[in-house]
Order: structure tokens, then sequence, then C-alpha cells
């Protein structure tokens, strides 16, 4: 899977509406900043903070479009995690995906994503 993106889980009406910046989420805005996650953070982050929500979306971001905002802090696990300082520009985004959520309430991911052949188009 690629590591040069950052990833963000979000319900697609947080991401597609008319501003042109994201200010985040309530829990961003609380903690002041941004909650990114990268590749391998991504499947963890969605099962403790978005188990059996729907409509959610992944967006996603070049690493090197960030950096001017973009902080690595230890989180969860002491592991190092993406934290964005700032709004960031919609524009930035290079692409997002959905997630499905199934019975159980945990989310499916798309087999792209898994197989990281999505960052290969």
């Amino acid at each position: 899977m690629n590591s040069n993106f950052v990833f963000k889980i979000l319900e697609h009406k947080e991401w597609f509406n008319k501003e042109e910046e994201y200010k985040g989420s309530l829990i961003d805005l609380k903690d002041g900043f941004i909650h990114l996650s990268k590749n391998n953070q991504i499947y963890e982050t969605c099962k403790k903070h978005f188990f059996g929500k729907e409509n959610l979306i992944v967006i996603y971001f070049k690493i090197k479009d960030l950096e001017n905002n973009l902080k690595w802090e230890k989180s969860r696990n002491d592991d190092l995690f993406p934290h964005y300082y700032g709004k960031i520009k919609k524009k930035l985004m290079i692409g997002f995906f959905k997630i499905r959520r199934i019975s159980d309430g945990s989310h499916e991911f798309p087999e792209d994503f898994i197989t990281g052949k999505l960052f290969n188009k």
C-alpha cells in the first residue's frame, strides 16, 4: 500500500457541501486539529471511532501537499499520527472512496484500496 498519502474518514455530507475548505469534524474542532491516519492506521481508526456509522467515505491527500500544517504526533499505542492544524483546502483532495457498513456494524473497504491498486491508476 502507498505511504505517500494520509486519509480522513468522515460522513459524505461533511465533505461534499458548498464550503471550499474543510474545518474538521466536531472532535477535530474540539482537539484543535484535523485527525488523519496513515494507511496502516485507517482500519483501527474506523473500528474505534466509526463503528456502526453509515454513509462514510475516506478522502485522501498527498502528504507533500499538506506538509506546511501537518504534524506527526503520538497517539493510540504510541504510534505517530498525522494531525493537520488549520483548514484543508478541498482542492487538495486526491480522491475518495466509500466504505460500506456491513450487518455486524463493521466496515468493508474497497478491494482497490486494500490491494493498493487505487494508487496505481
